[in-house]
């Protein structure tokens, strides 16, 4: 049996292997660094099937695919490892302040609880921006909590001209306890208490203090959020002719952007520009792109724009299309077009 073992056919395979590794700038030989001294190495692996020759065109395109990769110099941290190092920042930046791990990838500071998971999308599109990012959140945190009760949880005639809505996707808002109205397209509109450099949502118990309806806090926040577009005009991008506009996007991004979808008045002045009917995409919450109806050549490529600012954008809301029209918002359905 041994013998037959030994003599038997084996399988084949052709199987080819690139191995790199992040160049060493202190490296004068300028000799590619072994898995043991190097800090990241990149393994590549192609195996045809017993039997089969190896198709050369094939393994010449996997290696000029591999000749274009480079390797950033400073690689992202994994989020385990960027909790830590916000913890550290934190701590190094704040010692007075008690900075600790939370569940569901969030940070705690004092009472207060921060998600760092908006924070780490803006990271992996800006690692060298680490600080940039998180030590003004922080600090606002810290800042907020060394302000009185009265500003704390003011009463409601202190606290309605900064009352502002911001639409929100509807993953936790009711484990947060955050007041909020279903709206289009699986988002809610959530309601914010304006601090000039970053706001607060406002909580159910909150709102219960302040014996208001949802309803009534929604004509307090559209009232606000005029006034907010007033004081700050939209600048845009308009892409098309004067008289055949094709789509629109807001040149600066900002907090309460996808918010102005919310005002009657604004859907107004853009089927004036669009005409009766136009789609929206709102992929995260400091953008949005309206399009024209007259043309669904367009669709498929800001289908793709939306999906991907919803995968990499910081504070998410929906991949979703919405129609805006004189009924007001309802969402687009391939029929539509």
């Amino acid at each position: 049996r041994g013998l037959l073992r030994i003599l038997s056919a084996r399988r084949s395979y052709h199987w080819f292997l690139w191995c790199f590794s992040q160049h060493d700038q202190a490296n004068d030989s300028g000799k590619t660094k072994f898995a043991s001294e190097a800090g990241i190495v990149v393994v590549a692996t192609l195996q045809f099937p017993d039997g089969t020759a190896p198709d050369l065109r094939m393994v010449r395109f996997c290696r000029q695919i591999i000749a274009t990769l480079q390797i950033n110099e400073r690689p992202a941290w994994p989020p385990d490892l960027f909790r830590r190092q916000v913890i550290e920042l934190g701590r190094r930046k704040f010692p007075l302040s008690q900075i600790q791990s939370a569940p569901d990838f969030s940070i705690r500071i004092g009472d207060s609880g921060i998600s760092l998971v908006n924070f780490y999308r803006s990271y992996l599109l800006q690692p060298d921006q680490f600080e940039r990012l998180l030590i003004p959140a922080i600090a606002t945190v810290i800042r907020l909590q060394e302000l009185g009760p009265d500003h704390l949880c003011p009463n409601l005639e202190d606290a309605q001209d900064r009352i502002l809505p911001m639409l929100s996707a509807s993953d936790d808002l009711q484990k947060r306890q955050l007041v909020h109205i279903p709206w289009i397209g699986g988002l809610h509109i959530t309601f914010v208490l304006d601090e000039d450099t970053s706001y607060r949502f406002i909580h159910q118990q909150l709102m219960d203090d302040w014996q208001v309806a949802a309803d009534d806090l929604m004509d307090i926040a559209l009232r606000n959020l005029r006034q907010y577009a007033s004081d700050h005009p939209l600048e845009v991008t308009v892409i098309g002719d004067d008289d055949d506009p094709r789509l629109l996007m807001p040149l600066n991004p900002d907090a309460y952007n996808a918010s102005r979808l919310l005002d009657p008045g604004f859907h107004g002045r853009l089927r004036e520009l669009f005409g009766p009917e136009l789609l929206v995409g709102v992929p995260n919450r400091d953008f949005f792109i309206a399009v024209s109806m007259r043309h669904p050549d367009l669709v498929p490529r800001i289908r793709e724009r939306i999906d991907n600012d919803y995968a990499t954008m910081h504070h998410p809301l929906t991949k979703r299309l919405l129609v805006i029209s004189a009924d007001g918002v309802s969402e687009y359905c391939e029929s539509d077009a």
